[in-house]
C-alpha cells in the first residue's frame, strides 16, 4: 500500500489518540516526509525533468485548469492532513485532523510527471497515479505532457492514502470536459462525511496489482498505475450547471 507498507482493501486501522500504550503518532506533512524518506513538493507543485535530467521544470496550467470557485472553497488545508501507522499491519495511512464534509477536496496528486518512455523505465510503480485508459489514449494523441504522476521520491500526502474496496475518497480528474481540453490534474474528494482522524482511502482501480488479496501474487500486474477504472471518467465526477460545478459523488 501507499506509504511503505502492505496495502489492503480492508478499512479501519486508525490508532488511538488517548495517550495509552497503543497510541501512535500522527505526523503532519513535514514530519511524514522526513520519517518516510520522500521530498514533499506539495507547495511547488507538479514538475517534469529537463532533457538533461537535472533540472525541474514546473508544469504550467492554463486559467481554465484552475479549480472552480465553488471547489476552491472546499479545499482542505494541507497542514491538517496526518500520516499514521495502521494498527493492522497495512503500513502507513492517511487521515485528517478535522472532520471532512462530503465534497471536500482533500488533496491533489503531486509529484514528478512522467512521459510514456519515462514511465516504462520506472521499476516501482506503486506510487504512480494516472488517468483512465480512454483519457490516456486521448492525451497521448494530443501530445499532452501530464500522463503519469510519480510520487515515490517527490510527492505529497496523497501517496499515503491506502486502497480500499469501500473507500471514502474518490479520484476526480480536472478540468472536466465542459471546460474544454483534457484533464491534467487529479484530486481526491470526500464521498461522505468523515470524522477527524478516521482513515482516508480510495480505490486504486482495476489495473493495480494487489498481492495482498487471495489469489493475487506479487508483481507489477499489467503494468498500469493507480487510476480510475476505464468505465469511470471525469464526466461522472462532476456536472456543470451554468457557472457553478456540482459534485455527484454517489457510488459508481
Amino acid at each position: 500500500g501507499s506509504g511503505g507498507g502492505g496495502g489492503s482493501s480492508g478499512g479501519g486501522g486508525a490508532c488511538r489518540r488517548d495517550g495509552g500504550a497503543a497510541a501512535c503518532s500522527y505526523l503532519p506533512p513535514s514530519a511524514a516526509s522526513a520519517r518516510l524518506g520522500y521530498e514533499d513538493v506539495n507547495e511547488s507543485g507538479n514538475f517534469v525533468l529537463s532533457a538533461c535530467g537535472t533540472r525541474r521544470v514546473a508544469v504550467r496550467y492554463a486559467p481554465h485548469e484552475a479549480l472552480s470557485a465553488e471547489l476552491a472553497e472546499r479545499v482542505v488545508e494541507y497542514g491538517k492532513l496526518r500520516a499514521f501507522e495502521t494498527s493492522d499491519g497495512r503500513g502507513w495511512g492517511l487521515c485528517c485532523a478535522r472532520r471532512l464534509r462530503r465534497g471536500d477536496v482533500v488533496v491533489e496528486a503531486i509529484g514528478r510527471c512522467l512521459s510514456e518512455e519515462e514511465y516504462e523505465a520506472v521499476d516501482q510503480t506503486e506510487y504512480v497515479v494516472s488517468f483512465d485508459d480512454e483519457t490516456l489514449e486521448r492525451k497521448r494523441a494530443a501530445g499532452d505532457d501530464v500522463l503519469y504522476i510519480d510520487a515515490r521520491q517527490q510527492g505529497n500526502m496523497m501517496r499515503l492514502a491506502n486502497d480500499s474496496a469501500q473507500p471514502n475518497l474518490k479520484l476526480l480528474y480536472w478540468p472536466p470536459p465542459q471546460r474544454g481540453g483534457l484533464p491534467r490534474r487529479a484530486f481526491l474528494v470526500a464521498t461522505a462525511d468523515v470524522p477527524a482522524y478516521a482513515e482516508l482511502t480510495w480505490s486504486y482501480g482495476q489495473h493495480y496489482p494487489r498481492p495482498w488479496l487471495p489469489g493475487r501474487g506479487p508483481g507489477r500486474g499489467d503494468g498500469k498505475a493507480r487510476a480510475m477504472p476505464p468505465a469511470v471518467g471525469v464526466a461522472e465526477g462532476v456536472a456543470e450547471e451554468a457557472e457553478g460545478l456540482r459534485l455527484h459523488l454517489s457510488s459508481s
